[in-house]
């Protein structure tokens, strides 16, 4: 089971994703969602619905993710970040630390969203948007995933992916016969909590 806490936004973050481009890449979307009121809202509601829970961040880009990773430790809270250009002893290290649960939370852009097998992380942060439903399907995956001793996963969306797609009972598998067009899941469930932010 996955419980679902989703943020509504009255800022950039909530711009017409056409404005972002097709793949809501660029400085625009770096400029709307590394805003310190922002990712200080990402540590509060974590702090509220996941404390202690392993989780992995999905970030915008490389400075986001380490913007949340530093307040996160700013909160005394074990944290990491990875990139691409994180080396592969360290890589391995904050991996190993973070599936002995030396490390709390590990964050992201492109590492961990593809292909990084901990099946104990309990809790996921949508902290970037995307218009891939496979992708966004991928980031939830990595906490929704059986472990002996879990019993659920919380994902914390903090980018709308899950009011654009839903969750991943939502998932309609394409027939590879036909034309197949990812289309939102306005009927999901979800439970929108207003944002701290102004």
């Amino acid at each position: 089971m996955a419980r679902l806490y989703s943020r509504r936004r009255s800022s950039k973050a909530n711009e017409n994703p056409a404005q972002f481009g097709t793949s809501f890449s660029g400085n625009r979307l770096s400029e709307a969602f590394n805003r310190k009121e922002l990712v200080g809202d990402i540590i509060t509601t974590w702090k509220e619905r996941a404390t202690d829970r392993p989780t992995l961040v999905f970030a915008v880009d490389i400075a986001h993710s380490k913007a949340i990773i530093e307040d996160f430790v700013d909160e005394g809270i074990a944290a990491a970040h990875l990139d691409a250009y994180t080396t592969a002893d360290e890589r391995e290290r904050i991996i190993d630390a973070f599936r002995t649960g030396e490390i709390k939370v590990l964050s992201s852009v492109n590492v961990l969203g593809i292909g990084f097998d901990y099946p104990g992380a309990s809790c996921a942060i949508l902290a970037r948007p995307t218009l891939s439903e496979a992708l966004h399907m991928h980031q939830m995956g990595r906490a929704i995933r059986k472990a002996e001793g879990k019993t659920d996963a919380v994902i914390l969306d903090h980018a709308g992916n899950t009011l654009r797609f839903g969750l991943p009972e939502h998932f309609e598998v394409p027939d590879l016969g036909k034309a197949y067009i990812s289309r939102p899941r306005r009927s999901a469930r979800t439970r929108t909590t207003p944002s701290a932010a102004a």
